[in-house]
Order: C-alpha cells, then structure tokens, then sequence
C-alpha cells in the first residue's frame, strides 16, 4: 500500500526560493502575495464577471480524466500494483483523502488473492502435487472508474467535495476515448459544480501523446451571490518526452477556447476565454545507488489570453508568465519525496500567484 503526506503551506526551502525568485525576476514576474486558487475558487475577486472568467480557467486546466491518460496509452494501470491488495486505493493527505477504484483495478485485486489462495494451498498439499496456476489476464480495453476526492476533513463541514466517475475504451494500443461526470461540492460557500466531458487521446509514435477534450457545466452559488451560470469549453494539446545526454525534456503546448454564460437575472451575458499556452519542461535524474534517484526539474509557463468580445468582456489581451521547479527523491519500495515551488503572474493584475508543495509517499506493507 502507499501511504501519501501532501501539504499545500509554504515550504521553507530557502535555496530553491531564491533560485525560484531570480528566475522570476528576468521574466518580469513580481513575487506578492497569493491572488488566485487552483481550484477556481478567487478570494480577491470583487466581481461576479471576475470569479467567472476565474471559474472558467479552472474548468479549462481541469483533467477530466483525472491522471489516467498516460498509464492507459502505455497499457500501465491507472492505480499502481502495490495498491492490489485493497479493492479501493485510499490515500491520506493533509486534512483531505482520495478514494480510487477500476474495474481494471479490482481485476488486479482479484488475481491478488487468487495467488494467495493458492499458495496456501500449495503450502498444505502432499509435496510432488501439481497445483494450477493463476490465470493473469492482460489489460482490458473497456475500464469503469472512479475517484472521490476529500478536503478540510479537520472542520466540522467538509469545505469541499469532488467526485467523479467515468468510462474508457481503448480503440489500439496507444489510443483511447472516454467519457466522464463529476459533481463539486464546496459547502461553506454553498458553491456547486456539475460537468461532463468527453476526452480522447492518442500516441501516433512513443514520444509523442496528442489528447483532446470537449466539456460542460453548470455553477450554483458562484462567488456566493447566487449565480448559475454554464460553462463549455474545448481543448486540444500535444505533449513530448524526449531524453537527450541525461537531460528529459517534456514540452507541451494546447489550445483552448471556453464560454461561460449567465442569464440576464444573474448578471447576463457570455464570457468568453481564448488560451494558447506553451510549457517546457525540463528535469535531470541522477542515480545515487541502492535504487535511490533524485531529480531536480524547471518549468517555463507562457499562457496568452485573448479575451472574446460579449457583454461581460473587455475584449483584452492577457499575458500570463510562469516558472515552476523542485526536486524529487525517490527510492524504490522505500519512499518518493517531492518539493515544488510555482509562482504566477498575469499581465492584467499586479499581484503574483505562489504555489507550494511538500509531497512524500511511503508504502506500508
């Protein structure tokens, strides 16, 4: 099993800050203060018109398929094996927990306890008796499944909740389409989602993946003043993972276009969102022996934001600049700890977004 630690509070690490803060002062970036949150929530958003175009962009970045593309195209499962042993993958982190189940998965779980029963068998049958062995069937291409997601566990009311269920079809090895639902509860701020969306992906040859997706939704309560409003967008992506004198270089770059439309009661008009974003990637792994790795990495983030023209648009141009980086330890069967700094800024605003991770996984046996 694996146990997983994710905190989301600045994370001391003086050095890969001030690397970070150089970095961001040859792009032009300002550090400030915290402005925008990941999950489409604004906390320094004063108008409805401002959380929308917020919401919107967070549907747009969202993954519909909740981390499976790569696995699946690579016919790998989406829930790792050290998990067979539990029908359900459930993963603590900090104050929030994360529930995953697949067909796929609980096809692995089965052929787990087979196993088992039949080295238990084997232990107690006369020495010499031929004991059958399991049967492992190779991946399946029709997969059902599901993750729920958990946050604030520590206050009396959930602050929000998140579930998602979907469906997946690989058409060739290396190609898949699927479909997927998902309902997002933030209670305290009687915030509501729904949405739906259709993905599909392929990998014309092994560096590269092309994906695309189409999704829609709905919004109650946005921005707490009782907005209902929905939301569709499309977008398209192409992504590498290229290897060259020890250096991995992960480019990517999508394209994306999203509407979000209220009635005339709730403040009316369309907004509309026009991204074109491009985002290299760049790590170093490096062996340290007995299994052990560590990888420091660097992202660049460069996002242009052609506003549509509507009611509740200005018909901007907007610039958003970004430089990410960190490093991850890893040790196979022992631990995986992972330090990530982002840090954010629009054109439009003059307030900079930074984002701090400390993840660490630890199996228990």
């Amino acid at each position: 099993m694996m146990y997983r630690v994710t905190t989301g509070r600045p994370i001391g690490r003086l050095t890969l800050r001030i690397a970070l803060a150089g970095l961001a002062a040859l792009l032009g970036l300002e550090m400030v203060s915290p402005a925008l949150a990941t999950d489409g929530t604004c906390a320094d958003c004063t108008t409805g018109p401002e959380a929308r175009r917020t919401r919107l962009g967070a549907l747009i970045e969202d993954d519909p398929t909740r981390g499976r593309l790569d696995g699946r195209l690579d016919d790998k499962p989406w829930i790792g094996q050290d998990w067979a042993t539990l029908p359900v993958a459930v993963k603590p982190n900090d104050q929030s927990l994360d529930m995953a189940a697949s067909l796929q998965h609980l096809g692995s779980y089965e052929a787990r306890r087979t196993l088992r029963k039949i080295e238990e068998a084997q232990a107690l049958a006369p020495k010499g008796l031929p004991v059958p062995k399991p049967v492992t069937p190779g991946p399946a291409a029709l997969d059902v499944w599901s993750k729920v997601e958990v946050k604030s566990l520590e206050s009396e009311t959930a602050e929000a909740k998140r579930g998602t269920v979907g469906a997946d079809y690989r058409l060739a090895r290396g190609a898949l389409i699927g479909v997927s639902a998902e309902m997002h509860d933030d209670t305290p701020k009687l915030h509501q989602d729904t949405r739906l969306a259709a993905y599909f992906a392929i990998k014309p040859w092994s560096p590269v993946t092309l994906d695309a997706k189409a999704q829609w939704g709905e919004s109650h309560g946005l921005h707490g003043q009782g907005l209902i409003t929905t939301q569709s967008a499309v977008t398209a992506r192409v992504k590498g993972h290229f290897s060259f004198e020890g250096l991995v270089l992960t480019p990517m770059a999508s394209v994306a276009h999203g509407v979000d439309e209220a009635a005339p009661e709730n403040g009316g008009g369309a907004i509309e969102k026009r991204t074109l974003s491009v985002t290299p990637r760049i790590s170093r792994p490096v062996e340290l022996g007995g299994g052990a790795k560590v990888e420091p990495f660097l992202s660049l983030k460069s996002a242009v934001d052609i506003a549509g023209s509507g009611a509740a648009s200005d018909g901007h141009v907007d610039t958003t600049r970004g430089v990410g980086g960190g490093v991850t330890f890893a040790k196979p069967d022992a631990y995986t700890l992972s330090v990530t700094t982002d840090i954010e800024q629009a054109t439009s605003s003059d307030r900079s977004t930074m984002k701090g991770r400390l993840e660490l996984k630890l199996p228990l046996r």
